[in-house]
C-alpha cells in the first residue's frame, strides 16, 4: 500500500537530495531506490491502489513476470526499441519507486518484455491468451494514450504488430490503470509485448507491471498471415495483357513482332533513367529461401550496342535499405537484334520482400517476350499457353534435388557470431563473420598457405544435437565468393576415417570455375559410406594456397531414408604377425619416411657401422621421419624400441619417438621413447617399452624433436615384441 502521513526530517532530506541528484540535464537521469519517501501523485482510481491490479480475466492465468520498480535492478528485464532510457525514480503508484522510460527519440521509442521470467525463462505463449496490466502516469500537461502493443514475426519472417490494448484519456499527472487480455496467434513467432505513450518524445511512469497467460487457452493461426507458394510464372503476351508493373517512368503495352515469329511482345518506353523499366513482385508468394530461374528474350531501341538487364530488388525482414543483386543478362548486341537472357538466384532466406525487374544501362526503349519466372530451370519448362497468373505453365520435371525428404542440419547465414563456433580451421586459415556477404553477412576465410587450407564442418549443430549421416545421403548448398584476379577451382570435400583409422577425401561437391568477383551457387549430393567414422565436409580451394574466400547461405542437411553402401575400397586388410625389425641402414633401406617437411636420407657416419639415417629440413617440433605399422598384427602387444641418436645442434637436443594411434575415430599422438636431452658430438642410445592399444586400428611410429628446426642421425633401431 502506499506510504502516507508526515516526513521526517531525515527523509525530507533525503528526498531533496534525490531531487537535486535527478537534475542534471539529462532529463531525470539514473535514481537507484533509497530510504527516500514517495513523492506520489494521486491515482485516478483510488479503489485499485495496491502494488498488483486484481481484475478477473487474470484468475487462474500463470504468472511470466511482476516488476514494481523498487529494485533498480528490474529495469534489467526490459529491452529498449529505439533510443531510450530506462530507471527508477521515487514517482510511484504503490511502494517508493516506479519505472521511468525518457530520452524518446520519436512516440515508436519504448521498453518492451519477451515473456521471460526473472530467471531468464522464456514461456512460450504461441497460441495462448495473454493478460497483461500496468499502472501508467506522465506529466506532459495534456491527455494522453498508453499502448500495449504485441510484436512478433509473421510465416515470411516479417515483423507485425497485430494486437494491442489501448488506454486513451490519461490525465497528466494522475495515475492510470491499463489491462487486457491479447491473443497470441499460434503462427506467430517470437512475441514481445511494448509499453508505448502516443506523445512523440515526452518521458512516461509506469508502475506494477504484470504479464501471465491461460496454459488452457488455444488462440489459432493468424490466416492473414497465409502466402501463396510460388509456381511457375510465364509470360509470352500473346493475351494481349502488359502482367508487369511499371518501374520509375517505364511505361508497358504490348505490340507486335514477337520472339521467333510469335505476334506478340512486351515494349518499354517513357524510361528516364536507367533503373526505369517494368517489374514483377514476388513478395505475394513464400520464395524466401528458394532458387528462382529467370530466362527471357529482348531487344533494344538504343543507337549503340547494349544489353537488357534483369535485377533482383530484396528487403531483408527489419530493415528498410533495399538490397540489389544482378541475376542475368543478355549479350551486349545491336539495335533491334534479339537477344537472350537465363540465370538463377537464390532469394535471400530474410528476403521479406522480392522484386525482379527488367532495364537497360541507359534509357532507351526495349523489348521483352517469353519471360519465365520459375524455381525450375527454364529450359525445362515448355512456354505459351499460360498467361499471367501463378500458373505451371506446362513444367515438366527439371531434375534438381527435391530436398524436401532432407533433414537440415546446419543453416548458416553469418548473422550469428555463435555459428563462428562449429567451424573448425584447417591449416592456418581464420574465419571471421563479414557483412559484404551474398545476403547480409557471411563467413570470410583468409590467412591459407596451403590448398587444403580452409574450413571444416561436422554433423553437429549450434543445439549440440548430433546427426548419423553415416550410410546416408547429404545434401549441400552454398554461395561462395573469392577475388584472386583469376577462376580457381573450389570445392567442398567430404573427409572421413577408413575403418583402419586413415584419413581419407572420398567425395566433394566441385566447381572447376569459380568466377573471380561473382558470388556463385553451389549444390550437390555426397555419400556417406556405410563403412566410415567422424565424417566433416571442408571447404578449400584445390589450386590456390592463398586465395580468401567468402562463404554465405550454407545448408547441410541428410536423407535419413536414405542407403549407402559400404566402400569396397575400405575393407580392412587381415593384419600380418609381427616380426622383429633392425635397421642399421647398410642395406640402404630407410623403412622411415618423410613427416611434415622432415627429409630422410641415408649417410655415411653411424654409430657402429658405416651408415645411419639423417633428418633434415624440418620447420616443427612434430616434423621428422615415420613408419607405418598398420598392417602388423601388434593391438595389445608389447614392443621394446630402441635406438641410437647423434646431433650437432648448438644446444643439447632431444629426439623422441612418438605414436600416431587411431581406434577408427579419434586419432591420439602418445610418447613411446623419451629421455633427456643430450650435447652434442656423441652418439646416445634411447629405449622404452610400450603397449599398444587394443582397439588399436592405425599405428604409426615416428621420430621428433622440441626443437623444432634440429636436425639429427639416427642408427641402428630396434623394434620387438617383449
Amino acid at each position: 500500500m502506499r506510504r502516507k502521513g508526515r516526513l521526517s526530517t531525515f527523509s525530507l532530506l533525503t528526498l531533496v537530495a534525490l531531487l537535486m541528484t535527478g537534475c542534471g540535464g539529462n532529463d531525470g537521469g539514473y535514481v537507484l531506490p533509497t530510504l527516500a519517501p514517495q513523492n506520489t501523485p494521486t491515482p485516478a482510481l483510488e479503489e485499485n491502489n495496491g502494488p498488483t491490479p486484481t481484475v478477473a480475466p487474470d484468475a487462474g492465468n500463470i504468472k511470466i513476470i511482476e516488476l514494481d520498480g523498487e529494485n533498480f535492478n528490474q529495469t534489467s528485464y526490459f529491452k529498449q526499441r529505439g533510443l531510450v532510457n530506462i530507471a527508477v525514480k521515487p514517482v510511484a503508484h504503490s511502494g517508493e519507486f516506479s519505472f521511468y522510460v525518457s530520452n524518446r527519440e520519436d512516440s515508436s521509442s519504448c521498453v518492451y518484455l519477451d515473456f521471460s521470467d526473472t530467471e531468464g525463462n522464456k514461456k512460450n505463449v504461441c497460441g495462448k491468451m495473454i493478460h497483461v496490466a500496468a499502472w501508467v502516469y506522465q506529466e506532459t500537461g495534456a491527455s494522453s494514450t498508453f499502448v500495449f502493443r504485441l510484436q512478433g514475426k509473421k510465416p515470411d519472417g516479417s515483423a507485425d504488430s497485430p494486437e494491442s490494448v489501448t488506454i486513451s484519456g490519461v490525465q497528466s499527472g494522475q495515475w492510470a490503470l491499463i489491462e487486457g487480455d491479447i491473443p497470441v496467434y499460434s503462427n506467430l513467432s517470437s512475441p514481445t509485448i511494448s509499453l508505448e505513450m502516443s506523445s512523440s518524445k515526452d518521458p512516461y511512469y509506469f508502475d506494477d507491471i504484470r504479464v501471465t497467460y491461460n496454459p488452457g487457452s488455444a488462440i489459432p493461426a493468424n490466416t492473414a498471415y497465409n502466402i501463396s507458394n510460388f509456381a511457375t510464372l510465364s509470360y509470352d503476351f500473346e493475351d494481349g495483357e502488359v502482367h508487369f508493373a511499371p518501374r520509375g517512368t517505364g511505361n508497358p503495352s504490348v505490340v507486335g513482332s514477337g520472339f521467333n515469329g510469335s505476334s506478340n511482345c512486351l515494349f518499354v518506353s517513357g524510361r528516364s533513367a536507367s533503373w526505369n523499366g517494368v517489374q514483377l513482385d514476388l513478395s505475394e508468394y513464400n520464395v524466401a529461401g528458394t532458387d528462382i530461374w529467370v530466362s527471357y528474350a529482348a531487344k533494344h531501341a538504343a543507337k549503340q550496342k547494349t544489353k537488357v538487364i534483369c535485377t533482383l530488388q530484396w528487403r531483408a525482414v527489419g530493415t528498410t535499405a533495399d538490397k540489389y543483386s544482378n541475376i542475368t543478362a543478355t549479350e551486349v548486341v545491336l539495335p533491334n537484334e534479339w537477344a537472350e537472357g537465363k540465370g538463377m538466384i537464390r532469394i535471400p532466406a530474410n528476403a521479406e520482400s522480392a522484386i525482379i525487374y527488367f532495364e537497360t544501362e541507359g534509357t532507351d526503349d526495349f523489348y521483352l517476350d517469353n519471360v519465365i519466372v520459375s524455381d525450375k530451370d527454364p529450359s525445362k519448362i515448355q512456354t505459351g499457353g499460360n498467361q499471367g497468373g501463378n500458373q505451371s505453365g506446362g513444367q515438366v520435371d527439371a531434375g534438381s534435388i527435391d530436398v524436401s525428404k532432407f533433414v537440415t542440419i546446419h543453416s548458416l547465414s553469418g548473422e550469428n557470431d555463435k555459428e563462428t563456433q562449429i567451424f573448425s580451421s584447417r591449416g592456418s586459415a581464420t574465419l571471421e563473420i563479414q557483412k559484404r556477404g551474398y545476403s547480409g553477412s557471411c563467413f570470410k576465410i583468409s590467412g591459407r598457405t596451403a590448398a587444403w587450407n580452409g574450413i571444416g564442418i561436422d554433423f553437429k549443430n549450434l543445439n549440440n544435437e548430433s546427426f548419423d549421416v553415416i550410410g546416408k545421403q547429404v545434401y549441400i548448398s552454398y554461395w561462395v565468393y573469392q577475388d584472386s584476379g583469376e577462376p580457381v577451382e573450389f570445392s567442398s570435400t567430404l573427409q572421413v576415417n577408413k575403418p583402419d583409422g586413415s584419413a581419407t577425401w572420398p567425395e566433394r561437391v566441385t566447381v572447376e570455375t569459380l568466377q573471380s568477383g561473382k558470388w556463385t551457387h553451389v549444390e550437390g549430393l555426397i555419400p556417406v559410406y556405410a563403412n566410415v567414422k567422424v565424417p566433416q565436409i571442408n571447404f578449400e580451394i584445390p589450386g590456390s594456397d592463398t586465395a580468401d574466400f567468402l562463404l554465405d547461405e550454407i545448408v547441410i542437411a541428410y536423407d535419413p531414408n536414405s542407403s549407402v553402401e559400404p566402400n569396397p575400397e575400405f575393407v580392412i586388410a587381415e593384419k600380418v604377425p609381427f616380426s622383429t625389425i633392425n635397421l642399421t641402414f647398410e642395406d640402404n633401406e630407410a623403412l622411415f619416411v618423410s613427416r611434415g617437411d622432415g627429409k630422410p636420407s641415408i649417410v655415411y657416419g653411424g654409430h657402429e657401422s658405416d651408415m645411419c639415417l639423417a633428418v633434415t629440413g624440418r620447420k616443427a617440433n612434430w616434423h621428422g621421419v615415420q613408419a607405418d605399422l598398420s598392417q602388423y598384427d601388434l593391438a595389445g602387444r608389447t614392443i621394446d624400441v630402441t635406438y641410437w641418436v647423434y646431433h650437432e645442434y648448438t644446444t643439447p637436443l632431444q629426439v623422441n619417438m612418438t605414436a600416431e594411434q587411431n581406434d577408427g575415430e579419434t586419432t591420439t599422438y602418445i610418447p613411446v621413447v623419451a629421455g633427456d636431452a643430450q650435447e652434442d658430438g656423441k652418439w646416445v642410445k634411447y629405449n622404452n617399452t610400450y603397449t599398444v592399444p587394443n582397439d588399436v586400428k592405425k599405428f604409426i611410429l615416428y621420430f621428433e624433436s622440441p626443437e623444432a628446426e634440429a636436425s639429427f642421425f639416427i642408427d641402428d633401431i630396434t623394434i620387438k615384441l617383449q
